[in-house]
């Protein structure tokens, strides 16, 4: 999976947006977390929300949010390039602004 642009089309780099989603969600418990601590279960959520009882708790639960945000951010962006999210700009600019462009037919357009 390459992270390069080309010409004629930008693919997104899974690696790079599946850390964004680990470290996101590693942050998000860790502020969670600091907040239940701090004030406590809400009473509405007392049945369904478990505290962590020590910091070590929660550098477990964040090691678990950061790996699987990553896992989940690197699979849907690679699918996400899989199945055609770098569309040919060609393509879609056919007829614009007085462009011919590439997929109306036109000769002298390399696209591919």
């Amino acid at each position: 999976m390459s992270c390069e642009k080309s010409k004629y089309h930008t693919s997104l780099c899974p690696c790079a947006f599946g850390l964004a989603l680990g470290l996101t969600s590693a942050i998000a418990i860790l502020v969670w977390s600091i907040w239940m601590m701090y004030y406590g279960v809400p009473s509405a959520m007392a049945g369904h929300v478990m505290v962590p009882a020590s910091a070590a708790e929660v550098v477990v639960w964040m090691a678990i949010a950061l790996l699987k945000g990553f896992i989940f951010g690197f699979v849907l962006i690679a699918l996400y390039n899989c199945i055609g999210g770098h569309k040919s700009r060609c393509k879609t600019s056919c007829g614009k602004g007085g462009n011919s462009g590439c997929g109306c037919g036109n000769p002298n357009c390399n696209c591919k």
